[in-house]
């Protein structure tokens, strides 16, 4: 409808929505921080396969990535442990 967006516009977009993902993280994990200083934070823990935590954190980061011309890759493993999937999905990508 508005016609070819040029490159020059496509990469500053990315760049805005890459900066806005970031931003958005940072905002949660300062929320994160308040609520467990407040003692309000909730662990969901959970037995969890290590390789499971490995492939989610580079599926979120397998954008990012490939933008950076990076390749990523992990060492397969088959331990497991107890703990907040979500969180340690979070450590691992930061």
């Amino acid at each position: 409808a508005f016609g070819a967006i040029p490159d020059k516009a496509r990469e500053r977009i990315a760049s805005v929505e890459s900066d806005l993902t970031r931003l958005t993280r940072l905002i949660n994990e300062l929320l994160d921080a308040e609520m467990l200083v407040s003692g309000k934070l909730i662990m969901r823990r959970q037995l969890l396969d290590v390789q499971d935590l490995f492939d989610a954190a580079v599926g979120s980061l397998s954008g990012l990535a490939l933008q950076q011309k990076v390749q990523l890759s992990v060492i397969k493993s088959n331990l497991q442990l107890f703990a907040d999937k979500d969180r340690l999905v979070r450590v691992l990508v930061n």
